[in-house]
């Protein structure tokens, strides 16, 4: 439905015949750049990384799996494929994604 940022979309999920919900979902085991970031060299991957999110999304064939409760308020963690790629995969391909470290505070450019 729409990219909040390169590891985070919202999607309309279809839990159950005939119903349906629409839910934030965060792409597991990776972190991309933020959109909010006050670096602007860290908002510019930012705004790859959501592009190159939004095109694989557009393609269809989305499947999630292994959905777990997020520990922010409302989001999901899922691995998420598009036509049984994943999509951590391809992001960290295009180096637009890096493995998940919580608190990891290291920057995503280099100064």
């Amino acid at each position: 439905m729409r990219v909040i940022d390169g590891d985070t979309f919202e999607a309309r999920a279809f839990v159950w015949p005939g119903v349906e919900m629409v839910i934030k979902v965060r792409v597991n085991a990776i972190d991309t750049p933020e959109l909010r970031a006050r670096d602007l060299c860290e908002r510019t991957a930012a705004k790859v990384a959501a592009r190159l999110t939004g095109e694989a999304l557009k393609g269809g064939g989305v499947t999630i799996d292994n959905v777990k409760q997020g520990s922010f308020g409302g989001r999901f963690v899922a691995d998420v494929f598009i036509k049984g790629q994943s999509l951590a995969d391809i992001l960290t391909a295009a180096q637009v994604a890096r493995p998940y470290k919580p608190n990891n505070k290291n920057k995503w450019c280099n100064l």
